[in-house]
């Protein structure tokens, strides 16, 4: 619905004004679908089984906001291996689960 362009005003022309439902209908349920298969919910929940049970125990994925995850560890310890060794595999991994999401980064924090 973003590309459609409003009326002016003051509208003084020939053409109605107003917008049918065969125009609109398809735009607002595009815009919904695409929505719903984004679901950072569902890559939020998918943090344990990407890791696995070990680092998993001792981390949290906290929430997912446009393309980057963030998420709490234990230890310092812990915060450096997965900055430093794990990222970029971590970030293809999530990619390869959830193209249409747009995983960017991970942020790690001590939490």
């Amino acid at each position: 619905m973003k590309d459609e362009a409003r009326i002016p005003k003051f509208y003084n022309g020939i053409k109605p004004t107003g917008r049918s439902l065969n125009q609109l209908i398809p735009k607002v349920l595009q815009g919904i679908q695409d929505k719903q298969a984004l679901r950072p919910d569902l890559i939020v929940k998918a943090w344990g089984s990407i890791v696995g049970d070990k680092i998993a125990a001792m981390s949290r994925a906290i929430k997912f906001d446009e393309g980057t995850l963030f998420v709490n560890v234990q230890s310092s310890t812990l915060l450096g291996i997965l900055q430093q060794y794990e990222k970029k595999r971590l970030i293809g991994e999530l990619r390869k689960r959830f193209p249409s999401a747009g995983v960017k980064n991970i942020i790690f924090r001590i939490g």
